[in-house]
């Protein structure tokens, strides 16, 4: 499963709410594996793409806030495997 910044999951919990239900079915103790990905931005003062941290939102090369989001609320399963 691959997660951005703002996709509204947590990731800790996805595994704990596949496990409350999918109790007494045949995706009980299923393992879900979780990938997070970065942030993507475009500046639009410097015109430059970059990766950043949800928690330092600012453009690492001019330091200007005016991003446009150019990633981050995805969710998406990118594989299943089943035995």
């Amino acid at each position: 499963m691959i997660l951005g910044p703002f996709c509204g999951f947590v990731p800790e919990c996805i595994q704990m709410y596949m496990d409350v239900i999918s109790k007494d079915t045949i995706a009980e103790n299923v393992q879900i594996k979780v990938k997070e990905i970065g942030l993507k931005v475009y500046c639009n003062q410097c015109h430059k793409e970059s990766e950043i941290d949800r928690r330092h939102i600012e453009c690492p090369y001019c330091h200007s806030m005016d991003l446009k989001r150019l990633s981050g609320k995805e969710c998406m399963i990118e594989s299943i495997k089943v035995e």
